[in-house]
């Protein structure tokens, strides 16, 4: 499975490396939408005292919306692009930011609220069938395996007008399906204005 995430590492490290600290600096349009997303992954249920687990943290954007709307959280980020990682350890002293390939890293211990942002999206050569069986299926199970409260994730919609190789377009009933086996309480958003849905999953 490794080998599949090495060209997204370098994907990602050449987008940090030209735009830095900033939403295309993760491959994202604009901070607006940046902004749009973390909104609606706080709709999961995140509040103060919570502890959360960001699965492909970035430089730190979600822990720092956080943040900044008052949150106080227990923040562990996982993250596989080393420069993004050096740059989070050095702004954000109170959080705990990991350079390491989630689906191999050992946890402790749980977390209330496990999250993905984007994390899914870009696949670029690797194909769709692979990508979600190799490596979106064992997140998502993972995730959920880690939580006490829920895990929260998004992924590109495939209603769209035009669709990019690099990107994974997942059939919605193929995840609502897959997700259906560890809960029945779950929710599928598609109403925030984005190319993108965004799963909620909660625990009993």
């Amino acid at each position: 499975m490794k080998h599949l995430l090495l060209k997204v590492d370098r994907y990602y490290s050449d987008k940090f490396e030209t735009f830095g600290p900033e939403p295309k600096g993760v491959d994202w349009k604009n901070q607006e939408h940046q902004l749009k997303r973390f909104n609606v992954l706080m709709d999961i249920g995140i509040s103060s005292g919570d502890s959360v687990l960001d699965v492909g943290c970035g430089y730190g954007a979600f822990y720092d919306y956080m943040v900044k709307k008052g949150l106080k959280v227990d923040y562990v980020g996982v993250e596989m692009v080393a420069s993004m990682v050096e740059y989070a350890k050095q702004r954000f002293k109170n959080a705990n930011f990991l350079h390491a390939d989630f689906l191999t890293l050992e946890f402790p211990e749980g977390f209330d609220y496990v999250l993905a942002s984007g994390t899914y999206h870009v696949k670029l050569d690797v194909g769709e069938k692979e990508w979600w069986e190799k490596v979106v299926k064992p997140s998502i199970e993972k995730m959920w395996q880690l939580c006490r409260k829920g895990i929260a994730f998004n992924m590109m919609s495939p209603f769209v007008d035009y669709r990019y190789d690099r990107l994974f377009y997942p059939e919605i009933s193929e995840v609502m399906d897959f997700v259906s086996r560890f809960t029945r309480k779950f929710t599928f958003r598609h109403d925030y204005g984005l190319f993108e849905f965004t799963v909620y999953l909660w625990r009993d």
